[in-house]
This record gives C-alpha cells, structure tokens and sequence, in this order.
C-alpha cells in the first residue's frame, strides 16, 4: 500500500514534467522563475521541474506547462522556467541522480532520489496540495526561490 502511494503519478510525474517539450514560443512570453533547489545530497545527475497552471491536473503525466533541466553544482541546482502568461502556478522537481527518467525506489516503494514542490509544500504520503505548492507570477524581472531537496519519506 505504502508502496503504491510512493510510485504513484504524484512523485513519478516529476521526471515526466522533465521531458516534456515546450514550444519555443512558450519560453519567451511570460514571466520568468528561477527556482534554486539546495540540500541535494550529490552532484550527480540533474535536476528536473515543472510548473503546472491547472489544480486538476497537478502531477499529473502531460500537466505541466513549462519545464526545467538543471544541472548541479556543490549541492544546488538553479531552474529557470518561463510561464506562459502571469497567474498563478505549481511547481515539483526531481533529483534525478542517475538520468534513467524515473524516481527510483526501493523494495517498499519509497524514493530513493530527491524531490520537492513549490514553498517547500510537504503532502501526507503524496503530492502536496496545488496551493500549498504554487507561486503567483507576475510580469516584471526574474524572481527566484529557494527549496530544498528531500530523501525518502521526506518527513
């Protein structure tokens, strides 16, 4: 059961945000976030996020609509995103250590990578809500956020 709540689309879907293509007029139109992920326990691997604009489809596989790859340096990862419009958006981000595009776990189904969502927003043994995790975004210069990586449960 743990197990289930742990591979479910709320922390898998982190890797997916990751992958996901963006038009390119997408990254030039609206606001910009840099999003400066600290406590990732190692320099290998990447950091991968999301942002999500609709509160229906939060983690959901295809949701997001504006992704980030960042690499890591002494433990920190910076991720740029460019919204497409000012509103209000929620973020989720994956350490993904070994670049294989998924959140590995162990035998009981918790994760073994680092992960995290906006305002450092925890969930009870899942995703956190949309709104605890989410940022209004306005148009002006980059603003940046610090968050913080967790292991395991997270707890």
């Amino acid at each position: 059961m743990l197990a289930d709540v742990f591979t479910s689309r709320s922390l898998l879907v982190l890797v997916l945000a990751a992958s996901a293509v963006v038009p390119a007029h997408a990254q030039d139109a609206g606001p910009t976030v840099i999003l400066v992920v600290h406590g990732l326990r190692n320099d290998r691997g990447r950091v991968g996020g999301g942002i999500y604009a609709d509160p229906h489809v939060w983690t959901h596989d295809g949701g997001q609509v504006a992704v980030c790859h960042a690499p890591i340096h002494d433990g920190v990862a910076r991720c740029v995103i460019h919204a497409p419009a000012p509103g209000r958006y929620a973020f989720a981000f994956l350490h993904d250590e070994n670049e294989n595009g998924h959140m590995d776990t162990d035998a009981l189904g918790l994760p073994q990578e680092g992960y995290g969502f906006g305002n450092d927003a925890r969930g009870t043994l899942g995703a956190p809500s949309f709104e605890s995790a989410s940022y209004v975004l306005t148009a002006g210069p980059p603003v940046e956020y610090s968050l913080t990586a967790r292991y395991g449960l997270g707890i």
